[in-house]
């Protein structure tokens, strides 16, 4: 076993630990957006500092390998090595930090609105925001690029062309995942909801959504609004 062999695998296990980063800030956002109360927001920003430590490390861990395997064997001439650093240097290291960044702002948000159950308007700016999708769509691909000059090693045309596609597919892939959501409340909406339940079950009405046509009324009964179909 040489020290090649070794370093390689070093190498491969940064590029694994740059992967799970990336894949844990990806469901931390998706969670994010999904979330209806503070507490949920709360317990995936809680990955910040996983995060803070796993990202760096695999980074220096590619670096560091990537580094001696050029220097004793395929030397910085090489085009598939010299955009995958480039690659690595100024497109995944500035977005992952700024991605960890956004994180542990939401985290700060969420702890400092841990008094309340709904999520405050500021906050459901904060983890809605198209960049952080950008970021982390476009880190996801930029490495699965970086990967592929890996494997096929192309000349310098290639490899430009190679990270010029990851970079577009991540930046168009992120405008889907940053459409608004339809279907979930929002902050303010929850909130009104169950203060409209806790009226109902005030004056012994019952709740339901609007949609079956059921509202909250005098006496514990219940109000039905004609609805199409229903009988003259």
């Amino acid at each position: 076993m040489s020290f090649y062999t070794v370093a390689l695998f070093a190498h491969m296990l940064g590029v694994l630990g740059l992967f799970t980063g990336i894949g844990l800030q990806w469901t931390s956002f998706l969670r994010f957006r999904r979330a209806q109360f503070v507490a949920q927001v709360r317990e995936w920003a809680s990955l910040t500092s996983v995060l803070g430590v796993l990202m760096p490390a695999a980074s220096l861990l590619i670096l560091v390998a990537g580094s001696y395997m050029t220097l004793t064997t395929w030397g910085w001439r090489t085009p598939w090595i010299d955009v995958s650093l480039a690659a690595l240097i100024l497109v995944l290291a500035p977005m992952g930090a700024m991605n960890t960044h956004r994180l542990k702002a939401i985290q700060t948000a969420a702890e400092a609105s841990a008094h309340t159950k709904t999520i405050p308007a500021e906050l459901q700016r904060q983890i809605t925001d198209p960049i952080v999708w950008t970021l982390v769509q476009t880190s996801g691909l930029t490495l699965v690029g970086v990967v592929f000059l890996m494997i096929i090693k192309p000349d310098l045309v290639g490899s430009l062309i190679t990270l010029a596609v990851a970079l577009v597919l991540g930046v168009g892939s992120a405008r889907i995942f940053a459409r608004p959501r339809q279907g979930i409340a929002s902050g303010k909406e929850v909130k009104q909801r169950h203060h409209a339940q806790d009226e109902a079950i005030a004056t012994g009405g019952w709740y339901a959504h609007a949609s079956r046509g059921m509202e909250p009324g005098p006496r514990g009964e219940a109000r039905r609004d004609n609805l199409p179909g229903d009988a003259a």
